[in-house]
């Protein structure tokens, strides 16, 4: 035969039982309406740090489209000072040649040129990392065998045509009889 507990120690047991289940409730309902506020402050956090990452992406975005446009402006001016400066070294060595003018007036020339080309050159090197940072601020990326060649890259942007060494050699001759 199975022993079983009389029917008043069980009731009893169900009853403090459910006191105590009562009480804790009731003692833990302030920290439980505090999880929930910090829960919802949780949340107001994470939702007003996922709003400043797409403000600072947008703001990146927008900064990099702005110094795209600025360096191609200025990619433009250098190109046409480049030019200019190709033709003033022209028109300084006719000169030369014709008697008109002294050879530092070519070479003045030609480190204006090459001046220019170097600022020529540093502006698209701007320009090139404006891009890329864009694309990755637009969350792409590249791959290394989309790139152009070295040789698409020298027909892009050629060097200043040096002066002739004819045209040296004639000067150094014309400077020491």
């Amino acid at each position: 035969m199975a022993l079983s507990r009389p029917w008043p120690v069980t009731l009893a047991h169900e009853a403090w039982s459910l006191v105590g289940g009562a009480t804790q409730t009731l003692y833990a309902g302030g920290l439980l309406d505090a999880q929930l506020r910090a829960s919802e402050a949780n949340y107001r956090q994470g939702l007003a740090d996922y709003r400043q990452t797409v403000l600072a992406a947008f703001q990146e975005v927008e900064d990099e489209l702005a110094a795209i446009r600025l360096l191609r402006q200025q990619v433009q001016r250098l190109d046409q000072a480049v030019e200019e400066a190709r033709q003033a070294v022209t028109i300084y060595l006719n000169q030369y040649r014709v008697g008109t003018f002294s050879f530092t007036s070519v070479v003045t020339a030609e480190q204006r040129l090459l001046a220019n080309f170097q600022a020529d050159l540093a502006a698209r090197q701007s320009l090139f990392v404006a891009t890329v940072t864009l694309i990755g601020a637009l969350g792409g990326g590249w791959d290394a065998s989309t790139l152009p060649a070295i040789d698409e890259l020298a027909e892009i942007a050629a060097p200043p045509a040096p002066v002739p060494v004819s045209a040296l050699s004639a000067a150094v001759e014309a400077a020491n009889p």
